[in-house]
């Protein structure tokens, strides 16, 4: 299943976190799955996220969107974002 993650600093990672889940509708509607927020513990302003889509044609539009980009931007997000796109082979219980 094609995924990609995300990697960037924010400005305040409650006022992010908010905007983050705001926008789960429209991740839905681009052919979202779900994803994986994760904060840096030694630096809360560093967030990584994981985000599963049903094609990866579909994350590449995702990604390329101005409306996200502009959503990033309120949201407080710090200098341009790194992507990487990923390729999930399996999932463990643990």
């Amino acid at each position: 299943m094609p995924a990609i993650l995300i990697k960037h600093k924010v400005a305040d990672f409650a006022v992010w976190h908010q905007a983050y889940q705001d926008h789960g509708a429209t991740r839905t509607a681009a052919g979202a799955l779900g994803s994986l927020v994760c904060q840096g513990e030694d630096d809360p302003s560093s967030v990584t996220v994981v985000i599963e889509f049903q094609s990866l044609d579909q994350a590449r539009v995702f990604l390329a969107s101005e409306e996200l980009a502009r959503k990033m931007q309120a949201a407080g997000v710090l200098g341009p974002p790194s992507f990487e796109f990923l390729s999930t082979t399996r999932r463990y219980p643990s």
